[in-house]
């Protein structure tokens, strides 16, 4: 292991060194960036995955979409497609990825699009009508090409950025002085009741001067997939998963059940007809019949339905929220209402 640091961290550096110059390279204006006069919202991290970006995405959407008309602009990440488009409910996840289907399947009354461009995603959203739009993007932070916005950076209890190290060595996709730009930070997938979290925002505010905040995932009732309906979960499961960190899945999963086997997947892996006969072996060899999915991974086998019910095999999937306690919440909604505000008058 030691040997594999020496090499990792050079690489690091070097790493860190590229990045330095290409932020400098924006911040002193010899690479343009545009800037829009509206409410534009930035959910990012300065880690690879599993920060619980969509979530926060979705929680935000539905404590704004009363007051004003809420679109959501993603990269559509691992799609198969290029350009602009619109996610519709009956989307392809090859066409416009998971992570936006999943979002548009669970804010139907939101419109939500893909573009690998934010600049030219909100130039088209902003073509589509006169009226007042608040535009969420989800992973921007690191989209130089757009200036301004009210940016939130979402960092992991179990590993916070400060205590990370950059890529190849660590998970960190950027420097840890990107956090002195941002608006707000909030501490994601808190556990053990927030006992770090004084040590944690401490650390925090030795890059920020930002105010930080600290959630948690509520999990809700479980799901079959392909009706909607409440469903309870078996004895004995098996588990898929294809997201960045599956822990806190497993561990909620295993409170109510025994997982007798588990199929786990790097993030955004397209499952394969091969993939689904797999696991509906293993069902039959332990005598299971239900798989227990989250609901971004569960929008990846829509095109498999008939497998599943010609086997007898149930989908679940474990839906989550984005939970603070009520008084950090309405702090948090204020502060993001009174940006929005700005551009009312």
């Amino acid at each position: 292991m030691r040997g594999l640091s020496l090499i990792l961290k050079p690489l690091s550096w070097l790493y860190g060194l590229i990045l330095w110059v290409r932020h400098q390279l924006y911040d002193r204006g010899f690479f343009f960036s545009k800037t829009f006069d509206q409410p534009i919202i930035k959910i990012g991290n300065l880690s690879f995955g599993g920060t619980g970006k969509s979530p926060m995405t979705i929680c935000l959407a539905k404590a704004l979409s009363n007051q004003t008309m809420v679109y959501i602009l993603s990269r559509g990440y691992g799609r198969s497609t290029k350009g602009i488009q619109e996610v519709l409910v009956n989307s392809s996840h090859n066409e416009v990825g998971d992570e936006p289907l999943m979002m548009k399947k669970s804010l139907p009354e939101c419109r939500v699009f893909v573009a690998e461009d934010r600049v030219a995603g909100i130039h088209h959203i902003n073509s589509l009508s006169n009226d007042k739009k608040l535009i969420i993007l989800d992973d921007c932070l690191q989209h130089r090409r757009l200036r301004g916005g009210y940016e939130i950076l979402l960092t992991e209890y179990s590993l916070p950025f400060y205590k990370d190290m950059l890529f190849p060595a660590g998970k960190l996709r950027d420097l840890k002085s990107r956090s002195e730009k941002v608006d707000m930070v909030v501490v994601t997938k808190t556990e053990d009741n927030g006992l770090a979290i004084p040590e944690l925002k401490e650390g925090i505010k030795n890059y920020t001067k930002s105010p930080v905040y600290h959630s948690s995932l509520k999990y809700l009732p479980y799901q079959n997939w392909f009706t909607g309906i409440e469903s309870q979960i078996q004895p004995n499961v098996l588990a898929v998963t294809a997201i960045a960190n599956p822990t806190l899945f497993y561990k909620e999963v295993e409170k109510r059940s025994v997982i007798l086997a588990r199929f786990q997947y790097h993030d955004h892996h397209n499952f394969s007809v091969d993939n689904i006969r797999q696991w509906l072996d293993k069902c039959r060899t332990h005598g299971v019949i239900q798989i227990v999915m989250t609901t971004k991974d569960a929008v990846r086998i829509m095109e498999f339905r008939s497998l599943f019910e010609e086997s007898g095999i149930e989908i679940l999937v474990l839906p989550v929220e984005v939970y603070m306690d009520p008084l950090s919440w309405l702090d948090f909604l204020d502060r993001i209402k009174a940006y929005i505000n700005q551009f009312e008058t």
